[in-house]
Formats: structure tokens, sequence, C-alpha cells
């Protein structure tokens, strides 16, 4: 989102940007106590990076196997 309207030359309000990602902070910590499934958490901030436009990360050190 955020990456792509730069790209294309779109003007970005950092405002929206920082609400938007407070909101998505904040809706993982409720997601955290409420259902602490690690796999719907990581789903979560998956969806939350490639909405700004990022490429996904790596979440090998949040699994129990590592």
């Amino acid at each position: 989102m955020i990456f792509a309207s730069q790209k294309a030359g779109l003007p970005i309000d950092v405002k929206l940007a920082a609400h938007h990602l407070l909101s998505v902070l904040l809706g993982i910590r409720v997601l955290a106590r409420i259902n602490p499934d690690p796999a719907c958490i990581t789903d979560a901030i998956g969806i939350a990076i490639k909405s700004l436009g990022l490429p996904p990360l790596a979440f090998a050190m949040f699994t129990e196997n590592h």
C-alpha cells in the first residue's frame, strides 16, 4: 500500500498510515491475549506486512521447532 503508492508517484498520508499501523498493532495484541494461537497471530502480521507492500518476513524464529 505505502510503497506501491510511492512507486506510482501518489502522495502518502503519513498520519493515516500511522493510524493504520497503530490499529494493526493493537489488534494483534488483543488477538494474542484472546486467542494465543501462533499461526493466527503470524497470519495477521503477514497480512499487515503485505498491506504495506513489503516482502514477507521469515517467521521461523517464532515457531516451536526453532
